[in-house]
């Protein structure tokens, strides 16, 4: 009987996908996108600037600094301001008020990503 449970349970176990070593877990932050909306243009720019900074930090908690995305986005903001990378935050969250719910990391990300094509 044991010897017939196991074989039952083994190939379900086997058809169970596994977790990637490069799958990402990326957490919402800490506020929404429509409080980000409601701060004035000073705000908006600090807030860019501490996100900017966060993500060329990223290498120092073990994020590929070899990784396109990363190169992308380095090269891509190099010579912008803070102001000019809120901009681009502030209207690609206005024009998806869908994802107002979203971190405003995740939405600046993808206004950023909107903006900075990855290049192979």
């Amino acid at each position: 009987m044991v010897f017939s449970v196991l074989t039952l349970f083994v190939p379900l176990n086997m058809a169970v996908p596994q977790k990637s070593e490069d799958e990402v877990i990326v957490y919402q932050g800490f506020m929404k996108t429509e409080k980000y909306l409601g701060f004035g243009e000073a705000e908006r720019a600090i807030y860019a600037a501490g996100l900017m900074d966060g993500i060329l930090l990223a290498p120092l908690f073990d994020a590929p600094s070899k990784s396109k995305y990363f190169r992308t986005m380095q090269t891509c903001v190099n010579g912008m301001t803070n102001t000019q990378v809120a901009a681009i935050i502030t209207k690609y969250a206005k024009d998806h008020p869908e994802e107002w719910h979203l971190g405003a990391n995740v939405v600046a990300w993808k206004a950023l990503r909107g903006v900075c094509p990855v290049q192979p």
